[in-house]
């Protein structure tokens, strides 16, 4: 199963990192921003955050993958954001192997 993982504060200037590993070497996923929790049934499994940006990512040959910014300025403190990342993977129901989801809080 994909297991995502974040790294950094979310205050402006800050590098912060979203990190994938354990995904299907060499596939395409989506990775899924939201300002709220959705929680909608989807492939087998649910999605978490409310669909407000997707991001497109190219896993490795290992079936890695990871995104690194610095945090801008502008975001109102206490402001949540959800991740989730799904990966096209023939071999999961449906043909999507979904990460867990992550809740950040920005300072």
């Amino acid at each position: 199963m994909p297991a995502l993982s974040g790294r950094g504060t979310l205050t402006p200037g800050n590098d912060v990192t979203l990190a994938l590993q354990n995904g299907r070497p060499g596939a395409f996923g989506v990775l899924v921003v939201g300002f709220g929790a959705g929680n909608v049934p989807l492939f087998g499994g649910t999605l978490v955050p409310t669909v407000d940006g997707t991001v497109s990512a190219l896993l490795d040959a290992q079936g890695a993958w990871s995104l690194t910014t610095n945090w801008l300025p502008g975001w109102p403190a206490g402001t949540s954001l959800y991740w989730q990342l799904g990966v096209i993977d023939p071999a999961a129901p449906f043909g999507v192997a979904a990460s867990h989801a992550l809740q950040s809080v920005t300072l």
